[in-house]
């Protein structure tokens, strides 16, 4: 007698199976099309995948033989399409109609109820019967043998597909694996993946070259060289891949003389310090300036950055300007969703910096140099370690790097003055004291912050190739987290990372002995803000791993601790 399709006692009964005069019209939802047939799936007998099979001609039921049309998984998010079957060649006409009317057919769908559709009422509701909300089992693997569950257990928690029987059973997927602590892990990362907008289902926003605004002109003497001004004052510090005196300079020489055409590298740069300055520039500021729309200022630079960078083929052409524009754009490709992008050109900058030989740049010049060439040593420096310091970003995201700091030789770049006057001392850099702010000084705060997280990622991964257990894996953790104990407490004390709620901005000391922006504290305080929130984030991503882990075995609360503690000061700092 068939099943009635209720479950057994501690389902919801939302999810019952429609009665047998109904499933043809209700079909159900699954991994992939069946290959055998329905009578022979309904007695779980073994067929031969051929309509009609060997058992039902075997019996005299030939005519009876079918396979159970269903809903794949794969479609059903999109409930405007019908369960009719479709030929490979009409599947490929919907396909290129779909990208050719492109929005117009989508804002069409929006407009059209759903219950306009033909076939739409069926295929709704035995999706909603069938994949209804249901409580999630959030006991721990480690409570219970997972082996051993009864087939009515919710299995949505073990993160693998569910299949329904034709008797009304719950039955796992053959998919179905043990979890483990690397399930953990990949939850952190996917978790992560998906705040920094890089993992496929985030929701990206594609801007069409229509949208930017059409320049007219270029932006006067005056305005450009406020801009300039500003992201020297306000912005060079985050990227450091400039010396700005020197592009502010050849700014000025391009406009003085006539009939002057920069290479499409140093178009690029341009392109990309206007865009990024007028990213974090507040609209009051470049209204004053005679430019409003700020943010449509920074999408159609990035636009045509974009468009320069194609056009100085980084590929084929090794070019200084284009690393350094590279290096400028990545914040711009976050910003404007294009976080795709930043993997490729990364890559491109990382193999033509290679190229370039920027990885082995001397510390210094066996002879003395002139002002200009000790100039474009530090910003070679500089490019280089911008390069390294975005690669170790990447491996929470690619769980790989592709710099490898043991094959590299160039040192980092050097505490130093941006005038020119004071740049240069005997031939060689005139390196100032830590204590003393400059341009340099949270890029090479940075990169000691990257090398502990890199350090860390090649002993966890050394660990797991040797098949250690997590106990090992902790270890390594805790040594990372003392490195950045170490890292906290060598920091001059105006850059401190560590929260003083009983200092002020203003108190001495927090202040630098001297340097460049030392009489501008919102500058300061905006170094300060930033590195505090990156020795935060860099604690939380070397603690993650093992945070859902600490849940439930408290031999690892001090991470759950670590965590939490650096999301709260994000948040307050933020």
């Amino acid at each position: 007698m068939e099943a009635t399709g209720s479950y057994t006692a501690g389902v919801d009964s939302t999810l019952s199976l429609p009665p047998a005069g109904m499933r043809s019209h209700h079909p159900r939802v699954t991994q992939r099309a069946p290959l055998s047939c329905y009578p022979c799936s309904k007695r779980k007998r073994r067929c031969s995948r051929t309509v009609p099979c060997t058992n039902c001609v075997n019996r005299g039921i030939s005519d009876q033989c079918h396979r159970e049309t269903v809903v794949l998984a794969k479609n059903r998010p999109s409930l405007d399409q019908t369960a009719r079957p479709r030929s490979a060649k009409t599947a490929r006409v919907a396909t290129t109609a779909h990208r050719t009317h492109g929005d117009s057919d989508r804002a069409h769908v929006r407009e059209s109820p759903a219950s306009h559709l033909p076939g739409q009422h069926h295929i709704t509701d035995s999706a909603r019967e069938q994949v209804a909300a249901r409580p999630v089992n959030v006991e721990s693997p480690s409570h219970g043998d997972l082996g051993n569950q009864d087939s009515t257990t919710d299995v949505y928690s073990q993160g693998s597909p569910v299949a329904f029987n034709h008797d009304g059973n719950l039955g796992s997927s053959p998919r179905q694996r043990d979890v483990d602590s690397h399930l953990s892990g990949e939850a952190a990362n996917t978790l992560e993946a998906l705040v920094w907008g890089s993992h496929k289902a985030t929701a990206e926003v594609h801007y069409g070259r229509g949208r930017a605004l059409n320049i007219q002109g270029s932006l006067s003497s005056a305005q450009e060289r406020e801009v300039l001004s500003f992201h020297q004052l306000h912005v060079a510090w985050t990227h450091n891949v400039l010396h700005m005196p020197s592009f502010m300079r050849e700014c000025q020489l391009y406009r003085q003389v006539e009939h002057s055409l920069p290479d499409a590298g140093w178009l690029t740069l341009y392109y990309a310090v206007l865009s990024l300055s007028f990213m974090y520039m507040h609209p009051q500021k470049a209204e004053k300036l005679g430019l409003p729309e700020a943010s449509l200022l920074s999408q159609s630079f990035y636009d045509l950055a974009i468009e320069s960078l194609h056009a100085a083929e980084l590929a084929t052409v090794n070019s200084m300007h284009a690393l350094q524009a590279v290096c400028i754009l990545l914040p711009c490709c976050h910003f404007f969703g294009d976080s795709k992008r930043i993997m490729i050109l990364l890559a491109m900058a990382n193999v033509t910096a290679q190229i370039m030989g920027l990885h082995r740049v001397q510390a210094k010049s066996e002879r003395p140099e002139s002002v200009s060439e000790v100039i474009s040593r530090e910003v070679q420096k500089r490019v280089w370690c911008c390069l390294c310091i975005q690669d170790s970003y990447l491996i929470t995201f690619k769980r790989s790097y592709s710099i490898s700091m043991a094959h590299c030789s160039t040192p980092p770049p050097s505490n130093c003055d941006e005038k020119e006057a004071s740049i240069s001392c005997n031939g060689s850099v005139a390196e100032l004291p830590a204590d003393h702010f400059t341009q340099s000084t949270f890029q090479i705060q940075q990169l000691k912050l990257s090398n502990i997280s890199r350090a860390l990622f090649d002993s966890v991964s050394s660990l797991e190739r040797a098949g250690q257990g997590i106990h090992s894996v902790f270890d390594k953790v805790l040594e990372a987290d003392d490195a950045l104990v170490r890292f906290a407490q060598e920091l001059p004390p105006w850059l401190s990372v560590v929260q003083q709620e009983t200092l002020r901005d203003d108190d001495p000391c927090i202040v630098p002995a001297a340097g460049a922006n030392a009489d501008h504290p919102e500058v300061l305080q905006s170094v300060r803000r930033t590195l505090r929130i990156s020795f935060l984030h860099k604690r939380i991503m070397i603690h993650r791993s093992l945070f859902c882990r600490s849940l439930t075995d408290k031999r690892f609360h001090y991470s759950y601790t670590s965590c939490l503690d650096a999301a709260r000061t994000i948040l307050k700092e933020y």
